[in-house]
């Protein structure tokens, strides 16, 4: 029983941190991408 406990919490903490890592991507890359839109809104003007 504990075993597998172990196990499911194993799997949750995995798919948790790939989340969080996907978010930590999509947030950096809109930074990103705000930073070129900034740029973009200089140039233009």
């Amino acid at each position: 029983m504990r075993k597998a406990l172990v196990k499911r919490q194993n799997n949750i903490s995995k798919l948790e941190r790939d989340i969080l890592i996907i978010i930590f991507r999509i947030k950096r890359r809109n930074v990103k991408l705000g930073h070129v839109r900034n740029w973009l809104d200089l140039f233009g003007k």
